[in-house]
């Protein structure tokens, strides 16, 4: 079997890459501003793609951008 394995990141990582608070991370995800991170077992700690922080960064991590499982997904407004 070959699979892929991905670089992720805990909330205090994606809190430095960007320069916030981890609590402004977590409200940013219960608004939808940010993508829903993963759990690894029941009850694990959330930990986010690197690959799709990256990609949030890249969009301008702005309102309305959001993240897919399968890429970067822009939403239009207006």
């Amino acid at each position: 079997m070959n699979e892929t394995v991905s670089t992720s990141y805990d909330t205090a990582a994606v809190a430095r890459r960007l320069s916030c608070h981890e609590i402004t991370i977590r409200r940013m995800v219960e608004t939808g501003r940010f993508p829903a991170p993963f759990r690894i077992g029941t009850g694990g700690a959330p930990r986010w793609r690197a690959e799709d922080v990256e990609a949030w960064i890249l969009a301008g991590g702005v309102a309305g951008s959001t993240i897919t499982r399968g890429g970067l997904q822009v939403q239009k407004r207006g």
